[in-house]
């Protein structure tokens, strides 16, 4: 594929799937989805990094599902999304305490609760590959709910 053409991949649909990608994901099935191998095992890893590099000459559409306020969408326009880290999640929830979106309590709380630092967030951006509105109550619902 030249980088001038434009190919879709539909994630719901192998049938759309490139054959060097259909070739990767048969040779490192088992790994993918052993319960033996886990996922910060070495031979998880070259397996991950397989399918990463069979990627490469594809654009993959994710949609990353958080709940902005308008000044946070403007920021991501202007300056693009950066890293979760305890800074940035201090940061967002001052100014909603300080443009009153939320509470001195609430902010207090989010404060004090949030999980920006725990092992799995911490320097991640996390998007999912499947259209939001897909995933039901059982994914990503509370988080667009509330």
């Amino acid at each position: 594929m030249n980088s001038l053409s434009r190919e879709i991949i539909d994630l719901d649909r192998p049938d759309t799937w490139p054959s060097d990608l259909v070739a990767v994901l048969s040779e490192h099935h088992a790994t993918l989805l052993s319960q033996e191998v886990g996922p910060l095992s070495s031979r998880y890893d070259a397996a991950i990094y397989s399918v990463v590099d069979a990627l490469q000459p594809y654009s993959i559409v994710g949609w990353h599902c958080t709940r902005l306020a308008d000044h946070e969408v403007e920021d991501i326009k202007n300056n693009g999304m950066t890293v979760l880290d305890i800074g940035l999640v201090s940061r967002r929830i001052g100014t909603a305490v300080r443009t009153g979106l939320l509470s001195a309590s609430h902010g207090d709380r989010l404060t004090k609760a949030n999980q920006a630092a725990e092992k799995y967030r911490a320097g991640m951006l996390w998007f999912c590959f499947f259209r939001p509105g897909l995933a039901g109550e059982s994914g990503i619902g509370d988080l667009l709910r509330f």
